[in-house]
């Protein structure tokens, strides 16, 4: 197939070409959503948040009581923020993977003057692991 961008790395399509399908893009499309749900929903993460100040204000700094607190209630409920944190981190990691392979695309102009270091780190191939001996 000819290269529709000549400017893009060619070796580097035509790795993609042979190693990467597409469908993952829209599989972490679907990640994200489940994040995005997590993180908007009225009774989501946002909410636990708000809820675990007030019972933290209460306990540790003796505001006033805004909502049932005792100190098992406070603990389990931020146990359960620290879980679905960790869980969205794990998907927001998936979207990264996903992605990452298509960096290999960028112009040596673009990845030099990235800020995130990403043209200094060690080759990945597609699937997102590290080339070894590159």
């Amino acid at each position: 197939m000819p290269n529709p961008a000549p400017h893009l790395k060619t070796p580097a399509l035509e790795l993609l070409r042979e190693t990467y399908d597409t469908t993952r893009l829209l599989q972490r499309v679907d990640s994200l959503d489940e994040v995005r749900h997590s993180v908007d929903d009225p009774g989501g993460l946002r909410n636990d948040l708000l809820r675990l100040h007030a019972m933290a204000h209460t306990l540790i700094n003796g505001g006033p009581l805004s909502v049932a607190s005792s100190p098992t209630m406070l603990g389990d409920l931020a146990m359960e923020i620290s879980m679905e944190v960790e869980r969205l981190v794990a998907l927001l990691e998936e979207i990264r993977r996903g992605v990452e392979p298509l960096e290999t695309l960028a112009s040596e102009d673009e990845t030099s003057g990235s800020s995130t270091g990403a043209a200094h780190e060690e080759p990945r191939d597609p699937t997102g692991s590290r080339r070894v001996g590159q």
